[in-house]
């Protein structure tokens, strides 16, 4: 045969190790395809974890807002007894809140309304500034508690 130059050169043994080369190339790439399926697998399962997590966390926020809200005297209390409702029930927080509220009353504070309300006078705006600053956590509203109670 004749090569580039015109030289005569035998085409068999070339093709016998360009076959091995590929054989060799394709189990190396099943075995890169491999460590990169279990890569994945881990990953996923990762990022599976932080999903779970996040969705607690953005529960136990949803919680304690549900609780400043609704005036819990003692809020770790309040909090343990929810979630236990929520896990049995299968309840939301909300709806949970409503039945712990309902069971346990003892664990709120009083509700202003009705009677009793009525006896206390009007609502004292000093007292929803607090309930306010406490609930938020934002120093603006503190600040501004502190400034009406200051002033009197």
């Amino acid at each position: 045969m004749i090569g580039s130059e015109g030289q005569a050169q035998e085409n068999g043994p070339p093709v016998v190790i360009e076959e091995l080369d590929w054989k060799q190339r394709a189990m190396d790439a099943e075995a890169r395809i491999e460590e990169l399926a279990q890569r994945i697998s881990e990953l996923e399962a990762q990022l599976a974890e932080a999903r779970a997590a996040c969705e607690a966390g953005v529960q136990e926020d949803e919680i304690a807002a549900l609780l400043a809200g609704a005036e819990a005297i003692d809020e770790h209390a309040a909090r343990v007894l929810l979630e236990r409702v929520m896990e049995e029930s299968g309840v939301s927080a909300a709806e949970g809140l409503r039945m712990l509220r309902r069971d346990k009353p003892f664990l709120f504070a009083p509700a202003r309304s009705g009677a009793m309300g009525s006896r206390l006078g009007p609502a004292d705006p000093l007292d929803d500034l607090a309930r306010c600053a406490r609930a938020s956590g934002d120093r603006r509203d503190l600040l501004a508690y502190l400034r009406r109670r200051r002033a009197g």
